[in-house]
């Protein structure tokens, strides 16, 4: 699936060629969208993705060394 019309890559792609480190990854699980649709929480991992958000979202590419 193409995610504009005017671009011939997919989202995906496009997110790959553009980003690097954890931001990359970070988008990419966001993009799959895979999750457990339960309604137990993993509280933990919650944590660790939110802290994982919360540093991508501060740093530079330039400042921010993983």
């Amino acid at each position: 699936m193409l995610f504009l019309p005017d671009y011939d890559e997919s989202l995906e792609d496009a997110i790959i060629g553009d980003t690097s480190g954890t931001y990359k990854d970070v988008c990419l699980d966001l993009l799959k969208g895979d999750r457990d649709t339960g309604s137990k929480v993993d509280a933990n991992k919650a944590k660790e993705d939110a802290q994982n958000i919360y540093q991508v979202t501060q740093c530079s590419s330039i400042l921010c060394v993983n």
